[in-house]
């Protein structure tokens, strides 16, 4: 009897020290990427090296967050050490980075030091279906919460229900990672608004569906905020229209910025604002109210961000702003290539709306342009970050022009240096004949 309690005692201890099988961490290579990314349809994969003092923090955590998570989500680690070729494939500019695979689409998590919590999050919203049906709107304002946002496809009837998911389709599969898509039937979505009446969010919804449901038109809402909702008619024919309006709108209305999370922004269709604070300054609360209350109004111009001094200072520096001063506003056009700063009467909402006013309208002089010495390092920055073959690979191909350069001088030099002068060849070729006719006449003259 003893001797079978010992045993059992044995498998119960062993089966709890090690993990499952299905949340530990497998090592992904060359070899067997393709492989096994194709054999599971969610995996979240965290790419790391030995030399990055950051990565074994987040790699803890992730190691954590894999053996809580209970669904059906594989996860993987890749060492770009020493498989270089698939974070350069992936464009993996910075270590330690997170990725999600759903549906054979790449998901970056952009948020700076996450937690265990924030990593298990994440991972329960991207083993979410990309488009389902709405059942039930109180998932809607704990989605806004989490600062993602939320798209709602109302349909008025079965024929423009089919139309819509084949249009909407792509774009839920390419923005997962930030926001949720649902479809709804237009009647029962009026219905399930007007009980939740009064709310800001809601009596927008209400107003635009009813609009539509008259119309029978199928429309896309938007919530962006808790408070704030936009909307587009859903139009087949407007496609390119309704993909900009989309990218527009998967950022929520005010959000932190990361580092990551700012490199894509530099690609979006809106401009920038972002605010600079200090997150003890007992002012900040105040202006965060009024900032969201400006964010409202040019929510369809600009993408509202803030920043907290303490990471960000020496990216303020650049922009000659004082990281001691907060708040602060940078206002960035990146097309342009032209900012703008605002320090003063940060608690004045006239003041903050007057000054965005004289952006859209040009009415003030950007303070300056980025320098081409900027622009030059944040390119490096963005594409050879990450030490190792990168490095190597940039300097090789200066090294390689640098060469071709001066093979080419040398060959345009020696071909300058033998090619004969045409006109002092000419003036001797007709000086020669002009000799030449002289002589013959005088030849001609003896004969005679």
């Amino acid at each position: 009897m003893k001797t079978i309690n010992l045993i059992l005692f044995a498998i119960i201890f062993l089966s709890s020290s090690f993990p499952s099988s299905q949340n530990s961490i497998v090592e992904i290579d060359s070899e067997n990427f393709t492989r096994l990314l194709s054999q599971s349809s969610n995996w979240f994969v965290i790419f790391v090296a030995s030399w990055c003092v950051h990565c074994e923090p987040l790699e803890n955590k992730f190691i954590a967050a894999s053996t809580l998570y209970e669904g059906e989500v594989s996860f993987g680690k890749v060492d770009c050490n020493e498989n270089y070729e698939i974070c350069d494939s992936l464009k993996i500019d910075y270590l330690p980075s997170l990725v999600f695979f759903s549906d054979q689409t790449a998901h970056r998590y952009l948020k700076d030091d996450p937690t265990e919590s924030d990593l298990l999050s994440f991972t329960e919203k991207m083993s979410h279906p990309v488009l389902s049906k709405l059942t039930n709107l109180d998932s809607i304002p704990r989605h806004l919460s989490q600062n993602y946002t939320v798209f709602i496809v109302a349909t008025p009837n079965q024929m423009t229900r089919e139309g819509s998911i084949a249009l909407i389709m792509p774009f839920a599969i390419k923005y997962k990672s930030r926001s949720y898509f649902y479809m709804a039937d237009t009647t029962w979505l009026i219905d399930e608004l007007r009980k939740r009446l009064p709310s800001p969010l809601w009596e927008s919804m209400l107003k635009i569906a009813t609009l539509m449901l008259e119309l029978k038109h199928p429309v896309i809402l938007a919530g962006i905020d808790p408070e704030t909702s936009v909307f587009l008619p859903c139009d087949p024919f407007q496609k390119g229209k309704l993909q900009s309006w989309i990218r527009k709108n998967t950022m929520s209305l005010i959000s932190e910025l990361s580092e990551l999370s700012y490199q894509d922004l530099l690609y979006y269709p809106k401009k920038t604002a972002i605010a600079a604070v200090n997150l003890s300054n007992p002012e900040t609360t105040e202006f965060f109210q009024l900032y969201r209350q400006v964010a409202k109004n040019y929510t369809d111009f600009i993408i509202f961000s803030w920043i907290n001094v303490d990471k960000w200072a020496k990216f303020l520096e650049q922009y000659h702003l004082d990281p001691a001063k907060t708040p602060s506003i940078l206002f960035i056009d990146s097309k342009t290539e032209e900012y703008y700063v605002k320090t003063d009467n940060m608690l004045d909402l006239n003041s903050l709306s007057t000054f965005l006013d004289q952006v859209k309208k040009k009415q003030i002089k950007s303070k300056s342009r980025l320098s081409a010495f900027v622009r030059l390092t944040r390119y490096i920055k963005q594409k050879f970050s990450f030490a190792g073959n990168h490095l190597v690979k940039f300097i090789v191909s200066i090294f390689a022009l640098i060469l071709a350069f001066l093979f080419l001088l040398k060959n345009l030099l020696n071909k300058n240096k033998d090619q004969p002068n045409n006109n002092n060849s000419g003036r001797k070729i007709k000086r020669n004949s002009s000799k030449e006719k002289k002589k013959r006449k005088k030849r001609n003259g003896q004969n005679n």
